[in-house]
């Protein structure tokens, strides 16, 4: 964290909006007294901007003192190749009480077991909580909201694949006879636990890296 109290550049972050209960996670592409922008990454569930200029939302990011939640007020979009979005702070930042991990942008195969059958595909974005993944089937294949599904994450390839299980938080049909599922992990600890955070801390570290990702 700067010494004003915004996220640094390049520092992964999640556009959290207070009424619509949308969002997305960026990068932070420039940070001063006056103004946050975050770059958006490409992404079909990523919100339009064209409704929430003027809206207020929180930045959330993680920092060595945890997660921390800054207030803003989303003042423009720039359209280009990646769009920046410009926020202008409202407070200082205070600590993020609704989550203590920051979702990253991770594309690794995954695959459900339901009671029916097993359906496949990848995660959209990890945390050390939860993650949010795009497979095939509908919402039949797979149990209720609130009920656990053992799942496989494959983090490194196939070699070591990870087994645990997931509460559904969310299931969304989608047009295309795919499914947006949002899991949280159920009783992950141990070796399991260290691999995936090691797995979400070296994606993170990557993205820095680059700039973006």
């Amino acid at each position: 964290m700067s010494n004003i109290g915004h996220p640094t550049t390049s520092t992964p972050a999640e556009v959290r909006f207070a009424v619509t209960g949308g969002g997305f996670l960026g990068l932070v592409a420039a940070s001063d007294r006056k103004r946050i922008v975050v770059a958006q990454p490409a992404s079909a569930d990523a919100p339009s901007p064209s409704a929430l200029i003027g809206r207020r939302a929180h930045l959330v990011w993680t920092d060595s003192e945890g997660s921390l939640a800054l207030p803003v007020e989303l003042s423009a979009v720039q359209h280009s190749t990646v769009p920046l979005w410009h926020f202008r702070a409202l407070g200082p930042p205070v600590v993020d009480q609704r989550r203590a991990a920051v979702r990253v942008p991770l594309h690794v195969p995954v695959q459900l077991r339901g009671a029916k059958r097993a359906i496949a595909g990848a995660t959209l974005d990890v945390s050390e909580i939860g993650l949010r993944c795009l497979v095939e089937g509908t919402v039949e294949d797979l149990p209720v909201t609130g009920e656990t599904v053992p799942m496989t994450l494959l983090l490194q390839g196939d070699s070591d694949p990870l087994d645990v299980h997931g509460e559904v938080v969310m299931l969304r049909q989608r047009s295309d006879a795919s499914l947006t599922v949002v899991l949280a992990y159920v009783g992950l600890e141990g070796r399991a636990q260290d691999r995936l955070r090691a797995r979400v801390f070296e994606e993170m570290r990557e993205r820095r890296a680059k700039g973006w990702g």
